[in-house]
């Protein structure tokens, strides 16, 4: 299906969504003070951090009229780190369960531009097949009134049988509004990614009426975010804009920051990363632009590099998969 006007409630495709988390940041509300007004259009927050910081996060409201993004607060509470971490961050040790993420949902001031992600902090989420987790993430959304897009987070990995997973979301057609895949199972490397959303997308096309946009949560570096764009993903998210920097659509670490700063600066730059961080938010948002623009006009000429490794990546794929 041509996606070349598609958008997430007025958002046109790709949607970038700023993404802040109390793992590996312990000064998340001051982060959340100091630099959630500069995030355009999108940004994720995960309910388990709104429900024990809450008194602390003051600047969160129905008032906001961008795209909020409320992920399910697995991330926070489990050992597993996404592909950016360059440390295991300790996983929060409050109490988390289908309840109190029901309870919390509830306690959202909606602003009719949210988006819920379903609960995944299940011990065993990477065996449980996926017709038990949509099964599972209905009948939660079906606890929370509101009104809000519904995220399916799906944990598979990369040899799951697509085929059968687009079936079985065929069977819960109507109680969602995005899938969800994290990088780190689905694309550990970029050949893999590209192959399997390829796929996916290809499969759901066959299955589905409708398109069903798809969300890679912990993926935000901007060479994956372009070449899993091209094949056919549409939401991004992840914490890499608050650990690296990037330039010209690469990623390197924050010391190379240095090296584009004049000498006489560099006795000032004891802490630059509020310079990094709005830097970083200003590289995202060209690279989105010039994304949707190339959807819209259906000229990719600008990221004909990218283009082309795509289509070799694809035309090896059966024989290297």
């Amino acid at each position: 299906m041509d996606r070349n006007a598609m958008t997430i409630y007025d958002e046109l495709l790709p949607l970038f969504a700023f993404s802040f988390s109390s793992k590996g940041f312990l000064d998340l509300p001051d982060l959340l003070a100091s630099v959630l007004s500069r995030v355009p259009d999108s940004f994720l927050v995960s309910l388990y951090d709104y429900r024990y910081l809450l008194d602390e996060i003051q600047d969160i409201d129905n008032g906001d009229t961008r795209i909020r993004i409320w992920d399910s607060g697995g991330y926070e509470t489990s050992a597993d780190d996404d592909l950016s971490a360059h440390f295991s961050a300790i996983p929060g040790i409050e109490l988390w369960c289908e309840d109190t993420y029901v309870e919390t949902a509830r306690t959202i001031p909606w602003n009719s531009r949210d988006i819920l992600v379903s609960y995944d902090a299940y011990k065993n989420r990477t065996s449980k097949p996926v017709a038990v987790q949509l099964e599972d993430a209905c009948r939660l959304f079906e606890r929370i009134p509101g009104n809000y897009m519904r995220d399916i987070l799906l944990h598979v990995d990369e040899s799951t049988d697509l085929k059968s997973l687009a079936k079985d979301v065929k069977r819960f057609e109507g109680c969602f509004d995005v899938l969800g895949f994290t990088e780190k199972e689905i694309a550990s490397t970029w050949f893999k990614g590209i192959n399997f959303i390829d796929n996916l997308r290809k499969e759901l096309s066959g299955e589905l009426g409708v398109y069903v946009p798809i969300h890679l949560f912990g993926c935000f570096d901007p060479k994956s975010i372009v070449y899993f764009f091209l094949v056919g993903a549409d939401i991004f998210d992840g914490l890499s804009w608050l650990r690296y920097f990037i330039n010209n659509r690469s990623t390197f670490y924050t010391r190379e920051y240095e090296a584009l700063v004049p000498l006489s600066r560099h006795s000032q730059l004891s802490f630059y990363l509020p310079e990094i961080v709005a830097n970083n938010i200003e590289e995202l948002q060209r690279l989105r632009y010039d994304l949707s623009y190339s959807a819209i006009s259906s000229d990719y000429s600008r990221f004909q590099d990218e283009m082309n490794f795509v289509q070799q990546v694809l035309s090896d794929g059966g024989d290297r998969l």
